[in-house]
């Protein structure tokens, strides 16, 4: 009983955090209610505590310096070309403050409970799992629908789609496919390296309920699979107790996969079938929309959709650079708003507004935290550092994922809680 309440609330606090959601009852984001109980639970347990240990070690410390730096450097820009938009001072600072104390919250509570590295993403595949139950309730159940609607708010500027499910988020799309991705590829992990069949048998079902999700939710999420087969293929080289079951482990959960697909397929049309406004079925017209760049479902009414549309269109129109040395150099802080409409790459943007020497801050503080993280891990929790830096920085070419509070807490929390275990820091005893 005392085991499943941790468990529970260990999924519940990484999940507001990860997600960080403000309800339509409650004036503060959940990831900011965590910092503030979060930082009373850390003084009530070190004060019953008979040992001190610190929360972070100094090779943490390393990407929070390359973060405050580029704070600092936004605030300099800010003031020096008397901008008007302060949307890079107020990114930099929730990333340090907002995200930067909920880790070390989340950080404590891995140390408090002895957490592994492979505990830690079956926790994150059960948070991932619950949006993705989400994310499928959304696009199924107009009720369910009506009373996210109620107590989730779509953010300022979001849209609400008919295809498109944002689950338990206040806006969906793009973010919360690739968030969706980093679920799967936990699920993954977990399921590869399960010799368990029971377990095996379960983390193939979290992988493919969030992979489902990721088509209903946004189609960015998608990129991973390929970054999944290729490490995990080279993996079995390098493991020989994985090296003669590559084929087995993907052709159980390409069994599996046809299974758990062919249910969710059934129970769709038996029970939850439904037309959307042009009179084309719900799901096939979300299955255009998440794979018309490639298979054509629908061809009376994407007959004149290209192959690789999304790609064209963002190398053919958003892509534009600063008109001075300057701009070069110290970009536009007063950009990021105004340039918004004529494109959302990602490092297109933070160029554009933050020039070279922003850009060189934000995305080193990235590199540090997965060049550090990969060479102090565990080596089999190497291949999680190494797909998540490719899919990461592949996915910024289509939006600013690094400046958005779900990508930086998930990173965090792998780094520390990966370092933490090769430093071996001290864990926390009870009084």
């Amino acid at each position: 009983m005392k085991s499943t309440l941790t468990n529970l609330y260990l999924v519940s606090v990484f999940f507001f955090c990860i997600f960080s959601l403000k309800f339509s009852f409650l004036p503060f984001y959940t990831q900011r209610l965590v910092v503030v109980f979060g930082f009373l639970h850390i003084f009530i347990t070190l004060t019953l505590s008979s040992k001190r240990y610190p929360l972070i070690s100094m090779l943490n410390i390393i990407p929070i310096v390359w973060f405050t730096l580029f704070f600092v450097y936004c605030s300099v820009c800010y003031v020096v070309q008397e901008s008007s938009d302060n949307s890079m001072i107020v990114a930099s600072s929730l990333m340090l403050l907002q995200v930067g104390l909920s880790v070390i919250y989340l950080t404590f509570l891995c140390r408090r409970f002895q957490i592994s590295n492979d505990r830690l993403l079956e926790i994150l595949s059960s948070v991932f799992f619950i949006q993705a139950c989400a994310v499928i309730a959304f696009f199924l159940s107009g009720t369910f629908r009506g009373m996210v609607s109620n107590v989730l708010p779509l953010a300022s500027g979001a849209e609400e789609w008919t295809f498109r499910s944002r689950g338990l988020t206040h806006g969906g799309g793009a973010l919360l496919g690739l968030i969706q991705g980093i679920g799967a590829l936990c699920a993954f992990y977990v399921f590869y390296f399960s010799k368990k069949f029971i377990k095996r048998l379960k983390y193939s079902l979290v992988f493919i309920i969030t992979s489902i999700s990721i088509v209903l939710s946004g189609r960015t999420g998608l990129l991973i699979f390929p970054f999944i087969m290729l490490a995990f293929i080279a993996a079995a080289f390098f493991y020989k107790n994985y090296r003669n079951k590559i084929f087995k482990n993907f052709i159980g959960l390409f069994s599996y996969s046809c299974l758990y697909i062919s249910f969710f397929l059934l129970f769709y049309q038996v029970f939850f079938a439904w037309e959307n406004k042009y009179g084309t079925d719900g799901l096939l017209n979300t299955l255009q929309w998440a794979f018309g760049e490639f298979v054509d479902f629908n061809a009376d009414r994407y007959s004149d959709r290209e192959n690789w549309a999304t790609l064209n269109a963002l190398f053919g129109f958003h892509v534009y650079f600063p008109n001075s040395f300057y701009g070069w150099i110290f970009g536009e802080s007063s950009s990021w708003i105004s340039m918004n409409p004529y494109g959302d790459m990602g490092y297109i943007r933070i160029l554009y507004t933050n020039g070279l020497l922003g850009s060189f801050l934000l995305y080193g503080g990235y590199f540090s935290l997965f060049a550090l993280g990969f060479c102090n891990a565990e080596k089999k929790f190497k291949i999680m550092f190494a797909v998540l830096f490719i899919y990461l920085f592949v996915a910024e070419i289509k939006e600013p994922f690094f400046l958005k509070f779900s990508v930086p807490t998930i990173c965090l929390i792998l780094f520390i809680n990966a370092t933490r275990l090769n430093t071996k820091l001290p864990s926390i005893e009870k009084a």
